[in-house]
């Protein structure tokens, strides 16, 4: 898996520990044959200390579940049964300021699973898995980097993913090592202009039983600026270069975007950019098992697009932000399935026309609405398909929409969340289709005191039957109730 860096250079100042706890319990209301009142309990710890100019949090927490939930299979109801599984982390992160112009973070990360995996409804051959993973980062931020004008940061780091499978008829282990090196400079020339640069190595090396070893190397270069040009105008350039000895020359994904203030509350713009995708290794070299197998024939992905985007805000009132978007895809990376085992592959070409909306309203006494709404539109031409063929890309409904109605009142809040996703396609053939499917979620939070409070969580509460991938069914009605503590 590629490694990905959160880094949070600067905490919020405070003195002494702080520590917080939390304890849930999630069941399937009502309960069947089968199933629990206690069928999944988490645990999580945090521990935090705050005094300048030292900073340091510890998280953690733990996971048992047994994921038994009844489905529909034509007219029966069944109890999916082999998805047990035990998982944990633990995180730290530590920072601290050298001087007032400079500070330097470290984090590590671990996480373990041991996972009972059933696959499809379909199978005959359920797995077992342990996952291993592991991310260590340290950074170093100079706001004044030799120069007023310039601010740096520098990052090194190192993530390790390792999947061990085992199955009545195979057993294969699975090691992934990334190391990546990333150097990012600021600069303000002028009071107008800022300009910045960022240049990024990394190296991939994978040890697999079925597989073998295969490395990779990259190298990525960005600069870019924000030009200023009125009061209302502002023009945004961007261009990467990816080098590596896989790809015969060369990959630009130059962006361009242009936007405009319509007074203190509006703006909108227009966004042009080129995107390249090379398969991650995990896609290309997959350890292949009984439900997913790589494909290292992956071509690179590349995409040309659009974007027209509006935004409104009148704080403490009213929000939104919209937008109209058109994407061109060659060999588009997707995953699909043959006989339950999941594997990618490229799509020749393939079309998304889109548009997001989303509006809050805040009109007082706690009370917040929100309102989410996307169509997208896509067609698959891959093959000898055409545009009249009216192939359109799997899994991806051309409606969804939610509302989340929240309130908070002294010691109280409470939410109501439905949601509605239109039929999707399982497959470029358009030959089997996955209904539509509403969900409502609920919920609320009782403040008991300073440090004490209790939640109940609703989730599918109108017992909805639904896949979220041909032969995944989810979960029925389930209610979580937890507590959590804090101190200092």
């Amino acid at each position: 898996a590629a490694v990905t860096l959160d880094i949070v250079t600067r905490k919020p100042r405070g003195t002494g520990f702080t520590w917080n706890a939390g304890f849930s319990n999630t069941a399937w209301i009502p309960p069947n044959t089968g199933q629990s009142l206690v069928d999944t309990q988490r645990l999580d710890f945090s521990l935090g200390w705050s005094d300048t100019p030292v900073r340091f949090r510890l998280n953690a927490f733990a996971t048992r579940a047994q994921n038994r939930f009844p489905f529909e299979q034509g007219d029966t109801i069944l109890v999916r049964t082999g998805n047990e599984m035990l998982d944990g982390s633990v995180a730290a992160l530590a920072d601290t300021d050298i001087t007032p112009l400079v500070n330097l973070s470290a984090s590590a990360s671990l996480y373990r699973a041991d996972k009972n995996v059933a696959g499809p409804v379909t199978t005959t051959n359920p797995g077992k898995q342990d996952d291993l993973r592991s991310l260590e980062t340290i950074s170093l931020t100079a706001k004044r980097f030799f120069s007023p004008a310039v601010w740096a940061r520098f990052t090194l780091a190192h993530g390790m993913t390792r999947l061990d499978w085992e199955d009545p008829a195979t057993e294969s282990r699975h090691s992934l090592h990334s190391i990546e090196s990333i150097g990012f400079w600021k600069f303000f020339p002028a009071e107008t202009l800022d300009t910045r640069f960022r240049a990024t190595w990394k190296h991939d090396s994978l040890d697999s039983t079925n597989t073998g070893d295969a490395r990779r190397d990259t190298v990525t270069l960005e600069s870019g600026g924000d030009w200023r040009m009125t009061r209302e105008w502002n023009l945004s350039a961007d261009c990467a270069v990816l080098i590596s000895p896989s790809l015969e020359t060369p990959a630009l994904m130059p962006a361009l975007t242009l936007s405009r203030a319509f007074g203190p509350k509006t703006t909108g713009g227009l966004r042009v950019f080129k995107t390249f995708k090379m398969p991650d290794m995990n896609a290309l070299y997959w350890a292949g098992d009984t439900t997913a197998t790589g494909n290292p024939d992956l071509k690179n992905e590349t995409a040309l697009g659009g974007e027209l985007f509006a935004a409104h805000n009148a704080p403490g009132r009213f929000r939104s932000e919209h937008s109209l978007y058109a994407r061109w895809y060659r060999d588009a990376i997707i995953w699909q399935t043959a006989a339950g085992v999941w594997s990618p592959e490229n799509v020749g070409e393939a079309l998304y026309l889109g548009s997001d909306h989303r509006v809050v309203f805040t009109p007082g006494d706690g009370l917040s609405l929100t309102l989410n709404y996307a169509w997208l539109f896509t067609r698959a031409l891959t093959g000898d398909f055409t545009f009249s063929d009216g192939k359109r890309m799997p899994y991806q409904s051309e409606h969804r929409f939610s509302i989340r109605l929240e309130r908070s009142v002294r010691r109280y809040s409470w939410h109501i969340a439905p949601r509605y996703e239109s039929p999707r396609f399982t497959t470029i053939m358009n030959a089997t289709e996955l209904p539509g499917v509403f969900l409502l979620d609920a919920g609320m939070t009782i403040q008991a005191g300073p440090r004490v409070s209790f939640h109940l969580d609703g989730r599918n509460l109108l017992n909805e039957q639904w896949m979220s991938m041909d032969g995944y069914p989810m979960p029925a009605r389930s209610v979580t109730a937890g507590i959590r503590v804090r101190g200092k």
